[in-house]
């Protein structure tokens, strides 16, 4: 679904992401079986896996803790109660979110950077700003020269100049009068938007030689500038998987949860801790940007892993039997 938000690095991630997710899946179902089947498995390792099991390993301390919620109802509805509310407060929070630049300077750096710190002084002992607001004006392809598309662009620009806020306004139709104008020997009467069309198609031509960022390759999109005023992973899968299989073959809820952290639990927590770590590192980097996204990272990763792990079972407590629905057959 990604592929179908119109920005580039958007688009580069979502293609990013669909190849690990396709190369994962290749060596988790398809590479790691084949090696396995060559290599085998020791009777060390085989043996210790089923100590381990024997023994109830990994069920003891933070996993008997996460295990409870599979086994004490009470338990269960806090923590949906507790999901439940935080999810409210998130949407409330979520409706006040603030879009756009709201700190002076660039936002991508942090307030004390060099340039921050130059610019606030620029800007407060000069008439200067470099605060920008852009206006998109989409046309068809080659209809961005069309007198109708340049007068509204024009017609925007005029409110906005009588702004206290706005220094100035640039736009295709504002160069496209100065090429005119120039072109009749700098006449005033010819600083205006001809109806010719031969005339405006010349203009627009230079003032696009001139300043190309007036609008895109195709001639189809153009900006008016006004100067003055910024993956989670399912863990809940791998852990209801054997959940569901445990619970299949005959094993009450909490004990089949309790395989689950058992065998596939430790790895969640694995993942979501190295991941976590991975992007935390961000947080102490000199673009504020890459900074905000490595804690927005680190907080997804962990309270994804966290949410599978006590979620899956306090829901289950409710919407799955809590003992044995049948047991798979024994073989003949």
């Amino acid at each position: 679904m990604l592929l179908l938000i119109p920005i580039p690095a958007i688009r580069e991630l979502a293609i990013a992401a669909t190849i690990g997710v396709c190369v994962l899946l290749f060596t988790n179902l398809v590479l790691l079986p084949v090696i396995l089947s060559i290599t085998g498995v020791s009777t060390r390792a085989a043996a210790r896996s089923l100590k381990q099991e024997e023994q109830g390993a990994g069920t003891k301390g933070v996993w008997e803790f996460f295990n409870r919620f599979a086994e004490r109802r009470s338990w269960a509805a806090a923590a949906i109660l507790i999901a439940v509310v935080l999810g409210i407060g998130g949407h409330v929070v979520s409706r006040k979110l603030q879009i756009g630049d709201l700190d002076l300077g660039a936002p991508e750096l942090r307030a004390h950077s060099r340039y921050n710190i130059d610019n606030a002084f620029i800007t407060a002992n000069f008439a200067l700003s470099s605060d920008v607001f852009a206006v998109i004006i989409k046309t068809p392809v080659e209809q961005c020269m069309r007198y109708a598309t340049l007068q509204q662009a024009d017609q925007l620009a005029w409110p906005l100049q009588q702004l206290p806020e706005i220094q100035a306004t640039v736009s295709l139709a504002d160069s496209v009068e100065q090429v005119t104008a120039g072109t009749y020997e700098g006449s005033a009467k010819w600083y205006t938007l001809s109806r010719n069309q031969e005339v405006l198609n010349y203009g627009a031509q230079q003032a696009i030689q001139n300043t190309p960022d007036l609008t895109n390759a195709e001639c189809s999109v153009m900006p008016v500038i006004a100067l003055g005023v910024g993956i989670g992973v399912d863990y809940a899968l791998y852990l209801l998987s054997v959940q569901l299989h445990g619970q299949r073959r005959g094993m009450p809820l909490a004990e089949a949860y309790r395989a689950a952290l058992s065998f596939t639990g430790r790895i969640v927590a694995l993942v979501g801790l190295t991941l976590a770590a991975g992007v935390i590192t961000w947080a102490w980097s000199p673009i504020k940007f890459q900074a905000d996204m490595g804690i927005l990272l680190a907080f997804m990763f962990l309270w994804n892993m966290l949410g599978a792990l006590i979620l899956i079972p306090a829901l289950s407590r409710f919407l799955l039997p809590t003992s044995a629905v049948y047991k798979s057959p024994e073989p003949a």
